[in-house]
């Protein structure tokens, strides 16, 4: 039988080869989204600076950037949701693995 830190190593290897390089594209992904809307406010501010924007055009853009933030960090969390069951699923994996092997039969299918 495996000890617990055997069982534990074997459960962060599953958990990281899991994981992949899928973080660092969700990561990639957020500041790429967060870096677009700070340049989008710039332009804006600099429009407005310039007499290009009325304050009422600095409102309703503002209020669309508002609504992208929005949206981009509901698609960051179900990318995190995603991944973070992908990791789950993978280490009790291992455990399951661990157990059957360590019995000799399949206890947990």
């Amino acid at each position: 039988m495996p000890s617990s830190e055997e069982i534990f190593a074997d459960m962060i290897a599953s958990a990281r080869q899991a994981a992949g390089d899928f973080w660092a594209d969700v990561r990639a992904s957020t500041i790429s989204a967060c870096r677009s809307m700070a340049e989008q406010l710039a332009l804006i501010a600099k429009g407005f600076a310039l007499g290009e924007f009325t304050e009422q055009d600095v409102k309703a853009d503002i209020e669309a950037v508002r609504k992208q933030l929005i949206a981009s960090l509901a698609a960051t969390i179900m990318k995190i949701e995603g991944l973070a069951a992908r990791i789950i699923n993978s280490a009790l994996t291992a455990v399951r693995d661990a157990i059957n092997n360590a019995l000799g039969f399949e206890l947990i299918a």
